[in-house]
Parts: structure tokens; sequence; C-alpha cells
């Protein structure tokens, strides 16, 4: 469902693996970190691969992935709801899981 997003959206799956280097893209009107190599002035994405900063970086990044694939979960578990007529102790139990979910670091 993340991936079906369409391309243009701020938080479709291409643009938010844009943000991490890939395709090289600005993000949200941003034009992003230019590569500091003198022979170019391409784009080279906001990750701070091989940085001391790189871990303030990343977290905050993995947050924004954690939230839009959270949204999605709430999005299935309201179809399970209105599909599948979840009792009011399952559709708990899925939010409760849904509210924990955390990718690794």
């Amino acid at each position: 469902m993340f991936k079906n997003k369409p391309v243009e959206q701020r938080l479709s799956y291409f643009q938010i693996a844009g943000i991490h280097c890939y395709l090289f893209v600005g993000w949200d009107g941003e034009e992003g970190v230019k590569k500091s190599r003198k022979d170019t002035d391409q784009f080279s994405g906001y990750c701070a691969h091989n940085r001391v900063t790189f871990p303030t970086w990343h977290r905050p990044y993995m947050l924004l992935y954690d939230q839009v694939l959270y949204e999605i979960m709430l999005g299935l578990i309201e179809d399970w709801h209105k599909t599948l007529h979840l009792n009011p102790q399952e559709e708990d139990t899925w939010r409760g899981a849904a509210s924990q979910f955390r990718l690794p670091y």
C-alpha cells in the first residue's frame, strides 16, 4: 500500500525513499544537500551517512517512515472493521499492535 501511493505525494514511498538518498530529488520544497565534489552541483540526498550526525539524522527519518506505516495500518483496521465486522475487542487488539509497531533502527 505504501509503494502504491502516487509518486508525487509528499508521503509516498518514492518521496520518502528520496529523503534517505537515492532518487536525488528534493523533498517538500527543499533543495537538499549538494555533492561535496567541486566538479558537480548534483543533489546528493539528505542522509548523513559516514558522519557523526548519522544517528541523530536517521532516527527522525525512521520515525517518519514508521508514522506513514502506522497510518496505513489504521486504515487497514478501519477497512477490516467495516468489511469483517471486527468486534470492539478485536479492533482494540489490532490498534494496540499497530501503536507498538516500530521498524528496527
